[in-house]
């Protein structure tokens, strides 16, 4: 009996000891797991932080951006700190406190067991130390939409100032909440540490790797109207709103960032699209997505009315604009899906020696008080595009100057161009000093319109394309030339006009033949068959009244 009661006192002791260790195993896996993602969550957010540094007086010392309070810690807390690891009382509160990362950085990030990551920030330099931290706006005199950075804060420990640490992620103990003292830290052996936690370090000199870090990913949040859960932007249920995603992306600068927008209206404010357009740090390196979710969305500002200014390469989905739009130069703004332009002001959608390459889909564009489209420098491709017009009286649909090279092309459909007026029109299409070529495109124009297209100093070129139709005709010419131009055309491309009105009018097509040139008559005069081709005038159009 004695041995029957030993056998299961042992066999009770090897069950335990095999469960206990199983646990122990698995407890151990899951600790290291959990410090290798915040491991890598910690050294994503310094390259952040580097990525932001900021000269604020032009001294070449670089600040980095001023910490937030932390959330307030939860009853029980500060009774949890009380005791350390080994049982002992922890005496003294925290001599510096650490703060959080400002929400337009990184809004939202926890570790994997749930706790908020702290940011310390030092002096920027010896003689920006001070008692307590101090704040200034970047970029200087902003009224609004600055972002608050450190102009001076307390020294960093002697070890971490020869080390150029300026500031420090910090963490809590694996399954603590409590953040590490600022003043805890120390710089060993090439590494930041702290007794309790973990850190990493920011310095002055912003490393290439860590900078690289920050730059190389495709980031995607989602944007609502209103801010939903946690409005970190990581899912539908948890949108950020478009003020608070353009923040996010301005600040963190990824290769490609992506704002998938819900339907509804999203509006931002006047004084955040005009600081976008001053921001600069924009340019090619960077490209920005606005993606609707769903049709319905809508962007606007407050006031309304303020033009977007777009300083890097943009692509636009299925987004409806209640501003003006503008791609600044050097680069590349693209449309696809539907999308539509509504203003008062003067031009809808300019592009300034930048790209427009509008892919397949409608584009809309509604100017009273101005053209639809200007291109001032630069291309615009319209590839299987619908592009609807509505101007002011004696405004064009698409105005080209300055030597922009405008073309329509059918890759898959005819691409089409059609204007209408709030008052009467000059033209669908105005070419000044570039070349405008459509290939197998339509043109289309309210009856009584002057022209369909006005061309000066510049090269027209049409192939199997249309220019108005039997029920709306261009009242004067279906083409004008102001001068200087070159004119080539097939004879598959039709012109119609208006009765009393031309085919094609200008000094361009009274040329007669140079010498030596055949005599072969083209519909592409004044009135069908009336004029010689030349060098200039190459259109063999045919015309339609």
């Amino acid at each position: 009996m004695t041995s029957l009661i030993l056998m299961t006192i042992m066999a009770i002791s090897l069950v335990a000891t095999t469960g206990y260790t199983a646990y122990t195993m698995v407890d151990a896996s899951n600790r290291i797991s959990q410090a290798q993602r915040s491991a890598a969550d910690m050294h994503r957010l310094a390259a952040l932080v580097e990525a932001n540094l900021r000269v604020l007086d032009n001294d070449g010392v670089a600040s980095p951006p001023a910490p937030e309070d932390p959330p307030p810690r939860a009853a029980g807390a500060a009774s949890a700190k009380a005791q350390s690891s080994t049982g002992k009382a922890a005496a003294k509160e925290p001599v510096q406190p650490a703060g959080i990362l400002p929400r337009w950085l990184m809004p939202g990030t926890r570790t994997p067991w749930g706790a908020v990551y702290g940011y310390c920030v030092f002096a920027p330099a010896s003689d920006r130390a001070a008692a307590q931290l101090r704040t200034a706006s970047w970029p200087a005199g902003a009224a609004s939409g600055g972002r608050s950075y450190v102009a001076a804060a307390p020294a960093a420990p002697a070890e971490l100032a020869r080390a150029g640490v300026i500031a420090a992620i910090v963490a809590p103990p694996i399954g603590s909440t409590v953040l590490p003292d600022c003043t805890a830290l120390t710089f060993r052996d090439g590494r930041i540490e702290v007794a309790e936690g973990s850190a990493v370090a920011v310095t002055r000199g912003a490393s290439a790797d860590l900078a690289a870090l920050a730059a190389s990913a495709t980031v995607t949040r989602h944007v609502a109207p209103t801010a939903q859960g946690d409005a970190t932007g990581t899912s539908p249920a948890d949108a950020m709103t478009l003020s608070a995603a353009l923040g996010h992306w301005q600040a963190t600068r990824p290769s490609t960032m992506v704002l998938r927008l819900a339907p509804g209206r999203h509006e931002l404010p006047a004084a955040q699209v005009q600081a976008l357009a001053a921001d600069q740090d924009g340019g090619r390196a960077v490209r920005l997505v606005l993606k609707a979710e769903a049709p319905g969305v809508v962007v606007s500002t407050n006031p309304p009315d303020v033009a977007l200014r777009l300083l890097t390469d943009t692509r636009i989905e299925n987004i409806g604009f209640e501003m003006p739009v503008e791609a600044l130069p050097g680069t590349r703004l693209t449309f696809a899906g539907n999308n539509a332009i509504s203003t008062n002001r003067a031009a809808g959608l300019r592009v300034a020696h930048a790209r427009l390459d509008v892919a397949g889909g409608k584009l809309t564009v509604t100017a009273p008080g101005g053209d639809g489209v200007l291109v001032d420098g630069g291309t615009a491709l319209f590839r299987d595009a619908a592009v609807e017009v509505t101007v002011g009286a004696g405004r064009s649909a698409l105005v080209s100057s300055l030597g922009a090279g405008v073309t329509f092309t059918a890759e898959s459909r005819r691409p089409s161009l059609q204007v209408h007026g709030r008052g009467l029109p000059m033209a669908a299409l105005r070419s000044g000093g570039g070349q405008a070529i459509l290939d197998r495109t339509d043109v289309a124009v309210d009856n009584g319109t002057p022209f369909g297209i006005v061309i000066e100093n510049g090269q027209l070129e049409m192939k199997s394309s249309v220019i108005g139709g039997p029920t709306a005709r261009p009242g004067s010419a279906g083409v004008l030339d102001l001068g200087g131009s070159h004119a080539v055309a097939d004879p598959n491309s039709h012109i119609w006009s208006a009765p009393g009105g031309r085919c094609a009018q200008g000094a361009l097509f009274s040329q007669q033949a140079a010498a030596g040139e055949g005599a072969r008559a083209v519909s592409g005069a004044a009135a069908a068959g009336a004029t010689l081709p030349s060098v200039a005038n190459r259109a063999s159009w045919t015309c339609r009244s």
